[in-house]
């Protein structure tokens, strides 16, 4: 799928929820191809796209960690805006997910922290 870049003002005002991710250095969103989970997996195909999202955060959380940046999960957006911004249709393929990452950590500053 192909990447397109938004308008940091349009994110940060009309998408998310949590204002303060919109001072991030990037947000990453989570696509899924739902229609396809769903056809092949029935009712349980959400269960099973909500697991490989967390499969792919898991690895976004340990090299945001061994960077040493800020950085958080969120599902801190509206995902029908979300979808609208990224061109997808919400259903064949839809927003599940975000990664936020800020900028380096201080010095003596320990684990996570929020993304802005």
């Amino acid at each position: 799928m192909r990447v397109r870049s938004i308008k940091r003002n349009a994110v940060r005002d009309s998408l998310l929820l949590q204002k303060d991710h919109g001072a991030a250095a990037a947000i990453l969103f989570l696509v899924v191809p739902m229609a396809r989970w769903l056809h092949d997996f029935g009712d349980r195909g959400y269960r099973g796209a909500a697991l490989q999202v967390g499969y792919i955060i898991d690895r976004l959380y340990l090299t945001a960690e061994s960077m040493r940046l800020t950085y958080t999960a969120s599902g801190g957006f509206t995902p029908v805006l979300a979808d609208e911004l990224l061109d997808l249709d919400g259903y064949h393929r839809t927003t599940m997910f975000s990664f936020v990452v800020g900028s380096e950590r201080r010095q003596g500053s320990v684990g996570s922290s929020n993304g802005g």
